[in-house]
């Protein structure tokens, strides 16, 4: 399978990475050997797609057989936050952008006459970013990420059978 995918990529440089990896990661069937390929350019990605088709041991290529069990989603607390956080995701991704958006409406609604910006602002806009290292701004911005995250994953078929939290991780974890 993935002699033939580096062929069609090969024949089709045209084709969006994010696309490839969605439409490798809803479309497939799943199978017990599965294989993980992270890059950060189109060549980096064909490169390593060629060597797991010639099973050459490569960086950036983990192969696993899965394994029955479940999946644990950990979610954070504060001091994970991060200027920019989740932009990349709300704008590639509409379930993810559907989800964030109904958080953060709620949340600034809620907020609103304790917080000088709006959370959206903070997150989304051009407020200033250390506005992001304020509890007030940090805690309810992980929990909009991480329900939306969840939500996303989701869609993807991809659902916890655990979940644990820490700080407002818990109320994330708790939501799911």
């Amino acid at each position: 399978q993935a002699a033939r995918l580096a062929h069609h990529l090969d024949r089709h440089p045209e084709l969006d990475p994010v696309d490839v990896g969605y439409s490798l990661a809803t479309t497939r069937t799943r199978f017990d050997h599965r294989a993980v390929i992270i890059g950060t350019t189109q060549q980096e990605l064909l490169e390593r797609t060629r060597a797991l088709a010639s099973s050459t041991p490569a960086s950036g290529v983990v192969t696993g057989v899965a394994r029955p069990g479940g999946l644990a989603f950990v979610f954070t607390g504060q001091g994970s936050q991060r200027h920019g956080m989740g932009r990349e995701l709300y704008a590639a991704y509409p379930a993810f952008a559907t989800t964030f958006d109904a958080v953060i409406d709620l949340l600034d609604q809620r907020l609103a006459g304790h917080t000088p910006v709006p959370l959206r602002e903070v997150l989304l806009g051009d407020a200033d970013p250390q506005l992001l290292d304020q509890t007030l701004y940090t805690q309810p911005a992980l929990f909009a990420l991480q329900t939306a995250l969840t939500h996303l994953l989701s869609t993807w078929g991809i659902t916890p059978t655990a979940v644990a939290g820490h700080s407002i991780g818990a109320i994330a974890a708790a939501c799911t």
